[in-house]
């Protein structure tokens, strides 16, 4: 799948998460007519009264782990640029009662845990995308239901979505990855190779760019899909490399140089 078709998917499933629920299925019965008004009312109100809007909260600047569970939504994350200080901003979608963002941090052990629920009276529309801004080298562990996860790190990386894509960048020293319903890709920009890769989608591709100067110890499986392995293989390699997906194709290729 191509960059434009995986940005094309992107915008189609926001889409069907913002959409708004069926209209309600009207009875029959002269007896049911305050009924069946009011439910009208109901199924039309998520398209009269959905409202957008972004907050932007601080996180702890002692952070070295970062726990995030976002049920319904996008979530971008990127280690500081010069100036910046650690932060979430959130992008809600909401009808009656606006979601929001959880941050804990605790025992000051620096792990801080950030929930952005959808709970409530919302009517079925309610979403929020994270953009979340972390310290150079923070650990992340990221729990997804549906949305993409797009995330650039230095640090291990373990994320988990049901029905989303995964895009993991930079040079995390540790990564693994899970998508039941998605792509995965994976550009690893760093000079060292990671010490182990793990991607598992059940309904997907697998896209992996790797530093060409290294050897490594490479496993791919797929049901139903193709397999093209182009990195140098070595099975005492220390850097593992471990792919498996039911039905799509994996590629794993050397980062191109510049």
């Amino acid at each position: 799948m191509s960059a434009a078709d995986r940005r094309e998917a992107r915008a189609q499933a926001r889409a069907v998460r913002a959409r708004a629920p069926y209209p309600t299925l009207r009875a029959v019965g002269g007896a049911l007519t305050a009924v069946l008004v009011a439910g009208g009312a109901l199924s039309t109100a998520p398209a009269m009264m959905t409202q957008e809007g972004s907050r932007t909260s601080a996180l702890p600047a002692s952070m070295t782990r970062l726990v995030l569970v976002a049920p319904r939504g996008d979530v971008e994350v990127r280690e500081l640029a010069a100036g910046e200080d650690p932060s979430v901003t959130a992008t809600a979608r909401w009808t009656l009662n606006r979601p929001e963002v959880r941050i804990e941090e605790p025992g000051g052990s620096g792990t801080v845990q950030v929930e952005a629920p959808c709970t409530g009276s919302n009517l079925g529309v309610c979403s929020q995308d994270l953009l979340v801004r972390v310290p150079a080298g923070t650990a992340l562990e990221i729990d997804g239901t549906f949305g993409d996860v797009d995330v650039s790190s230095t640090g291990e990386v373990q994320v988990e979505v049901t029905g989303g894509h995964i895009e993991l960048s930079g040079a995390p020293t540790r990564a693994a990855v899970r998508s039941t319903l998605g792509d995965v890709t994976v550009q690893h920009t760093g000079e060292e190779a990671p010490e182990l890769l793990r991607v598992r989608t059940t309904l997907g591709d697998v896209d992996v760019e790797l530093p060409g100067s290294q050897e490594y110890a490479v496993t791919t499986a797929t049901s139903q899909g193709d397999r093209d392995v182009r990195v140098d293989e070595a099975q005492d390699a220390p850097s593992v490399i471990d792919v498996e997906t039911t039905l799509g194709d994996i590629e794993i290729a050397p980062a191109p140089t510049l």
